[in-house]
């Protein structure tokens, strides 16, 4: 599992290279025009959009490198199915990201109209 994790974070951080490399160089890797030929012409730009074109890719390479052992190939499937449900819980908490932030900031203005008293009770109770 360790070195599926560590191949994902280097496909991670490979991609971010191979971004700066053709944005430099004018050649893009295989791996980016097919991503941008699959979103509408665009590279992945955010760290949502790189983890998930990393996850794609991670998955793409293992498909192919255990193409002739059934057994390595359903091992690698069952440890990219659990970077998928990571990947998809990392996905909800940056969803929930502004609506948090959004509840904290309307807390704070509310303990700030507070008196001392309000305040005390509004302790006591959260």
């Amino acid at each position: 599992m360790q070195e599926y994790r560590e191949n994902y974070a280097s496909d991670f951080d490979n991609m971010d290279n191979d971004i700066k490399e053709a944005t430099a160089s004018g050649v893009e890797p295989q791996w980016l025009t097919d991503y941008k030929s699959n979103n509408g012409g665009k590279a992945p730009r955010t760290n949502a959009e790189r983890r998930r074109a990393a996850y794609h890719s991670s998955v793409a390479k293992a498909q192919t490198a255990f193409a002739d052992n059934m057994d390595a190939l359903n091992q690698s499937n069952i440890h990219h199915a659990d970077m998928e449900h990571t990947l998809q819980q990392i996905e909800s908490l940056e969803r929930l990201h502004d609506k948090i932030f959004t509840l904290a900031d309307n807390d704070i203005a509310l303990r700030m109209q507070l008196s001392k008293s309000g305040y005390d009770v509004y302790n006591k109770s959260s």
